[in-house]
């Protein structure tokens, strides 16, 4: 199940990619950082590729948490018989 980090991560993601796709826009299309906004429709293509884009992310890092906690799980529990008290 995906908890509430993964979530926030999202929105989070989604918002400073925004800005810096705003910033690249600018510099693209002006030579010059600024913040100027495109036409509504290339907003809507912006947000759409970030949103796809920070969902992956999310994707990803759920998924890399769940073999690293495995991979944990599985090294302390190989490694249980070598230590003694």
């Amino acid at each position: 199940m995906i908890n509430s980090t993964y979530i926030i991560s999202f929105f989070v993601t989604t918002i400073f990619f925004f800005f810096e796709a705003i910033i690249h826009y600018n510099i693209g299309k002006y030579g010059k950082i600024g913040f100027q906004f495109p036409k509504y429709t290339h907003i809507l293509k912006i947000i759409s590729t970030i949103f796809l884009f920070s969902f992956l992310s999310c994707c990803m890092t759920h998924y890399i948490q769940i073999a690293f906690n495995q991979t944990v799980v599985s090294l302390n529990s190989n490694t249980q018989g070598y230590f003694h008290n």
